[in-house]
């Protein structure tokens, strides 16, 4: 799921036809560098949010990992769309 959802986040970040995607420079090293720093927060902010909302509370590691990746697809997929409309 991880894999899946970088590749779509570098779809849509790099590879899309829109204004400003052609223009990145630094070749694959940094475009992978770009996209593992988005993922890493968008799997924090996704832990973050299940443990305010209590979805955490008397779960396994194991779960509580499903849950946070589960989560931080959406959440990466959304950040690499509004960091290229911003962009």
């Amino acid at each position: 799921m991880i894999i899946i959802s970088l590749c779509f986040s570098a779809v849509i970040l790099f590879f899309s036809d829109f204004k400003g995607t052609g223009s990145f420079k630094g070749g694959s090293y940094g475009m992978m560098v770009h996209l593992v720093i988005s993922y890493v927060c968008a799997l924090v902010i996704s832990l973050l949010l299940l443990w305010f909302f209590g979805r955490t509370r008397d779960l396994g590691w194991s779960v509580i990992i499903a849950e946070t990746v589960v989560l931080a697809i959406p959440g990466s997929l959304g950040a690499s769309a509004g960091r290229m409309l911003i962009g």
